[in-house]
Order: structure tokens, then sequence, then C-alpha cells
């Protein structure tokens, strides 16, 4: 019964990375990236089978929300992990020009604003959006920095790093894969 739309990136990832695998093998070519050492570019080959699953560290509650305290503030807040609707719909918006700080007053750009807007369920007791917004159109940067890495935290998936060696100068570092659903078939 559910749609795609409905299910975490995370999840989404997990089933394009396993239906590659299983339907073409491990081995994928990844688009091309620039060595942090020479410079050079270069198309790595990724072997998909070694990527490793994270689970959940933390439970959510009965609402499939999770609890976190901002560090500065001292506001508990409660929130949940965005789908794949919400990152489509975030993804418009950065289209459209939506990271651009519209009124310098304000400290937090629209776009951030606007993911924790479908993120953030509840601020202190109360689940109005409008309230929830205030809120965060006054968040200091280390609590939004902080929120975003506890977010990164509790969220499963598959994660996306891995090691590369660029072909020119033998230099390894980490990449993250980004998934060109094109490309993987």
């Amino acid at each position: 019964d559910m749609r795609p739309e409905d299910m975490t990136a995370g999840d989404r990832n997990a089933i394009l990375i396993n239906a590659r695998i299983n339907g073409l093998g491990p081995e994928y070519r990844h688009d091309e990236i620039q060595c942090k050492t020479c410079g050079e570019s270069f198309e790595p080959d990724v072997d998909l089978s070694l990527l490793v699953s994270r689970g959940l560290d933390t439970e959510p509650d009965e609402n499939f929300e999770f609890d976190y305290i901002l560090p500065t503030m001292n506001i508990p807040i409660k929130f949940r992990i965005l789908n794949v609707e919400d990152e489509n719909y975030l993804s418009k918006i950065m289209q459209s020009g939506g990271n651009q700080k519209k009124n310098s007053k304000y400290k937090v750009a629209p776009i951030i604003t606007e993911r924790y807007l479908r993120q953030i369920m509840q601020v202190r007791d109360r689940r109005e959006k409008l309230y929830t917004r205030k809120m965060i159109e006054v968040m200091p940067t280390k609590d939004s920095l902080a929120f975003r890495e506890y977010v990164k935290l509790v969220t499963p998936g598959i994660d996306l790093n891995y090691e590369v060696e660029c072909p020119h100068c033998a230099s390894k570092f980490v990449h993250e894969l980004t998934l060109n659903p094109v490309r993987m078939f």
C-alpha cells in the first residue's frame, strides 16, 4: 500500500541500489568527479555491494517522530524524517532560486525554512506551523547546524560515501555517491 513518494530517500536509495546490483551487477561507473589533490577529472568505478546500510539508532515515537532539544535555545522539538515527496518539493524550490535570502532580517534561507516546516512537527507543546515558522526564523545557526547533524545521525539509509583512487595521481579520498537513475540502469 506504500506509494514511492511516501518512502524516505534512504528507503528509495536502498531499493534502487539493490535493484541495480540484482539486475546488472554491483559495478557502477559514477559520473565524472574531480580529484581533490591534482584537480584532474575521472569517472570512478564503484562496487555498490560495498556500500553499508545505516539503521535506526534512535526509535521514533508512535507518530514516527523523534525528540530533540535545540542546544542554544533549549527548546524541545519533535521532527520526522523527510520522504521522497518532501525532497521533490524542496528540489523544485531550489530550482526556482529558493536558496536566496529574501529579507536580511532573517537568519535562515527560505529553502531551509521550508525544509524545517516540513520536518519539524512540534515546538515545545505546540503543533501550529505559524508558531514553528516564527521559531525557525529566529533559530541560531548553531542550533540549525546541530539539528541537521542530529537528523543525519537518526536517518536510516545507505551510507553513500566510498573511497576512490585517482588514476592520475593515485591519491585516495572519500566521495559521496550521487545516484543518477538514468545511469544506474
